[in-house]
């Protein structure tokens, strides 16, 4: 009775420990199975982020960037404190619908508020036929705020300046070809006027405060901005004063009202930090922001071709 027992037991631990070898590797195989698929998985995921940021930073800027703009119209009030405020509508606007959502996915962006152009005069040779005459906006560029910028000559328009009273010329800078354009020096005085919707317009003293340069004028951040610089060919001779915000709001619109103006926002993608499961949101962002654009932000254009970009990128 005692030997079958033993045989008994024997074979039930042989049995055991056959069946726990079996176990185990059944076990180990599953393991092996499921590090292979999230492995796959990972490995995907990789040449899938690989493929969107080569294809991203292959992009021209106008396929990979978004700039958006809107303008003055005649329907707007013509006071100094109704374009304001329509001015002030279209940057909340902008901040709302396109800024905000597209935040997650931009590196950074700037905006550019630009007027109807002025003619110049306090010097003969600035006081010739209106087909030759110098001639320029006023600009404001977020993007002098940044160092993508640097000041030659001079300082910078003054926070106080851009609250002064007409009487005060306006502080503007130039860039170093401006500079010779007008043929003055720093800290000197010429007014400017309306080139064109007034009849007789008051002149409004402006002071050439400082002269600056473009650290890197093939930097991507000036991409569709080119012509807002100093040029002359032989048909034009142009040349902006940049100023701030401020002074465009207060001094400009404070003097002429009615004079057009017009905003253009830029967004630059962060080309190396987006990843392709962000694709999916980032053309729902789009799609809603184009449509927002086109149906709810008055007199309003946009150049828009990421989403393009991305429809050829298969997730």
């Amino acid at each position: 009775m005692l030997p079958m027992i033993r045989f008994a037991y024997v074979m039930a631990v042989r049995r055991v420990i056959t069946g726990w070898r079996l176990e185990s590797v059944l076990f180990g195989g599953i393991l092996l199975a499921v590090a292979l698929m999230a492995s796959g998985v990972i490995f995907s995921d990789l040449l899938s982020n690989a493929s969107l940021r080569h294809e991203l930073l292959e992009a021209t800027p106008k396929e990979a960037n978004i700039s958006v703009r809107s303008f003055s119209s005649q329907d707007e009030p013509s006071t100094a404190s109704g374009r304001r405020e329509a001015y002030q509508e279209r940057l909340e606007f902008a901040r709302e619908k396109v800024s905000a959502p597209l935040a997650p996915y931009m590196e950074e962006e700037a905006v550019v508020l630009d007027t109807a152009t002025f003619y110049f005069e306090g010097r003969p040779w600035l006081e010739v036929d209106n087909d030759t005459r110098a001639r320029g906006s006023v600009v404001y560029m977020s993007s002098f705020e940044s160092d993508r910028v640097t000041l030659t000559q001079g300082s910078w328009p003054s926070a106080e300046n851009a609250a002064g009273s007409n009487d005060i010329p306006m502080e503007v800078v130039v860039d170093g070809l401006g500079l010779e354009l007008l043929g003055v020096g720093v800290g000197e005085v010429v007014d400017i006027f309306p080139a064109a919707s007034y009849t007789d317009p008051p002149r409004m003293p402006v002071r050439i405060s400082g002269v600056f340069e473009r650290v890197d004028p093939d930097d991507e951040f000036w991409y569709g901005v080119e012509s807002d610089f100093s040029l002359q060919n032989e048909r034009w001779t142009i040349v902006p004063l940049f100023t701030s915000q401020e002074a465009v709001r207060n001094r400009v619109l404070g003097q002429y009202p009615a004079l057009y103006t017009d905003v253009t926002w830029f967004y630059y993608l962060d080309r190396e930090g987006l990843r392709a499961a962000d694709v999916g949101n980032l053309k729902r962002a789009i799609f809603q922001a184009e449509n927002d654009i086109t149906f709810k932000l008055k007199n309003s254009s946009s150049s828009i071709r990421l989403d393009i970009l991305l429809s050829s990128f298969d997730e």
